[in-house]
């Protein structure tokens, strides 16, 4: 598989070069930075679930590479869920939320 097929690369969608990272070809505009620095935040937020950290990572991951702008809008609805879940008190809820949102993310590579 190439490089470009990896990143998410669709030769019928415009590009223009992401900002946070100099090679991958990315349709990142100003609500995915935005949604990064949240991202960020919450990961060095030391309050923050470890469910939450490694899903905060693993969502800007998937924005940089632009899995999220090829979601479907039923996807985007359960990461929404999934987030929510997230923040439960209950563990193992926390624990099925952030398995759950990485196969999400992974059915996008």
């Amino acid at each position: 598989m190439h490089i470009t097929e990896r990143a998410g690369f669709r030769p019928d969608v415009p590009r223009r070069r992401c900002p946070f990272h100099p090679i991958l070809q990315s349709t990142v505009d100003s609500s995915d930075r935005q949604r990064i620095a949240n991202l960020e935040q919450l990961e060095r937020t030391t309050s923050a679930y470890v469910e939450q950290r490694r899903s905060a990572a693993l969502e800007i991951r998937n924005i940089r590479s632009g899995a999220l702008a090829r979601m479907s809008a039923d996807d985007l609805k359960k990461k929404d869920n999934y987030w929510a879940d997230l923040g439960k008190l209950d563990a193992d809820r926390r624990r099925a939320a952030a398995e759950q949102l990485a196969n999400l993310f992974a059915s996008y590579q």
